[in-house]
């Protein structure tokens, strides 16, 4: 099922049970039994909306590649606060910053080429 289809169905069943919902509320007044089913209705109406909000929340994982040009030595990357080594694999890029947490002080900071004049 599409996911455009299956949005759909979702919204119109929730629309039928909150139709529902308020019809056994306004009948409550001759059966206040009634009122259970009404609420019954109210909260998987809930439930169900709240699992649609969580299953349309998509996860986004962008991968940036960096090549070097021949040529191009690596130094070693430190900790400017411990002066420990950094794993190149442990760098992620925070809205568009090349950004890196040392796993010994556990502190982050962005990662800076500084011009060689």
């Amino acid at each position: 099922m599409s996911r455009d289809l299956k949005s759909t169905v979702i919204l119109i069943v929730s629309f039928v049970l909150t139709f529902l919902a308020v019809l056994y509320l306004l009948a409550a007044v001759y059966n206040p039994v009634r009122i259970i089913i009404s609420s019954f209705l109210i909260l998987l109406i809930f439930v169900i909306l709240t699992f649609y909000q969580k299953s349309k929340k998509a996860k986004i994982e962008i991968t940036q590649e960096i090549e070097l040009p021949s040529g191009v030595e690596l130094e070693e990357l430190k900790c400017p606060y411990c002066g420990a080594s950094i794993d190149p694999n442990r760098i992620q890029i925070i809205d568009g910053i090349p950004t890196v947490r040392c796993k010994y002080c556990g502190r982050s900071f962005q990662i800076v080429e500084e011009p060689k004049w």
